[in-house]
């Protein structure tokens, strides 16, 4: 026994919705939404055992593109029930001629094969920039064979990266792991996104968070050097002693800028 329960529930199996089942080959469905695409059905797949209550299944063929896909039997209506904005397929009276279904076959045909040819170029583009990551980034450890997690890899690999960067900045990199996620703290005042690939070779967390500090010492030399010798940094109230807000500020400035 045959049910469609998409609009409560309906048998499929007798005779006034059976014909769900057998549309003409050529038919033009329509989709509700989306941009109300139009398909055309090519081929009845009939009923797939163990899921009869979704009824039929066909193969159609997106008129506008080409793509192929599959379509239920299971909530399909005459697009002259159509009542309300909501997302739902239709079929319509419109069936397409045995030289119009060719047609949409030559060009799904198209499409497949230019859709084979861009994912073989994509492949081969992504090979190729596997490689020259292996080259450029030779000198980082792998995750691959390392018997540690990629959090643990990625954290050592920021290490290295940032000290042949700033040889003479110190910088701390913490990472963590936790339910549903993981993080990398690094103590550097620059961000950026990386590829895939490089996550997958050299590891990766899901959050990156970037952050840096100036030690009281630095803060204290600058405002020598700019000669406010009684500038104190506190670092618990995170200003200066000794000198007005506007001078607090304008040496925090420049120690920001500053090259230590």
């Amino acid at each position: 026994m045959i049910f469609n329960i998409g609009d409560g529930m309906k048998r499929i199996d007798v005779p006034e919705n059976h014909f769900k089942n057998n549309l003409p080959m050529g038919t033009v469905l329509q989709l509700n939404g989306y941009d109300n695409p139009k398909f055309c059905i090519i081929k009845n797949l009939g009923l797939t055992p163990g899921f009869e209550s979704y009824g039929a299944k066909y193969k159609v063929i997106n008129i506008a593109n080409g793509q192929e896909s599959i379509k239920d039997t299971l909530g399909l209506e005459h697009i002259n029930t159509k009542q309300d904005d909501r997302i739902k397929m239709y079929f319509t009276d419109t069936v397409l001629s045995a030289d119009e279904i060719m047609d949409l076959i030559k060009l799904a045909d198209q499409k497949q094969a230019a859709d084979i040819k861009a994912k073989a170029e994509a492949d081969q583009a992504r090979a190729k920039e596997l490689d020259d990551l292996k080259r450029d980034y030779k000198h980082l450890e792998q995750v691959e064979g390392s018997g540690k997690s990629s959090l643990v890899i990625a954290a050592r690999n920021i290490r290295k990266e940032l000290k042949a960067a700033f040889p003479d900045v110190k910088f701390s990199v913490r990472s963590e792991s936790y339910s549903m996620g993981c993080s990398i703290h690094a103590m550097t005042d620059c961000a950026g996104s990386i590829d895939s690939q490089f996550i997958d070779l050299y590891g990766g967390a899901r959050f990156v968070s970037p952050s840096r500090s100036v030690s009281d010492e630095a803060y204290n030399k600058v405002a020598v050097k700019m000669g406010y010798p009684q500038a104190v940094f506190n670092r618990k109230s995170g200003q200066f002693e000794g000198v007005d807000y506007d001078i607090n500020e304008m040496i925090k400035r420049e120690a920001w800028k500053t090259k230590f």
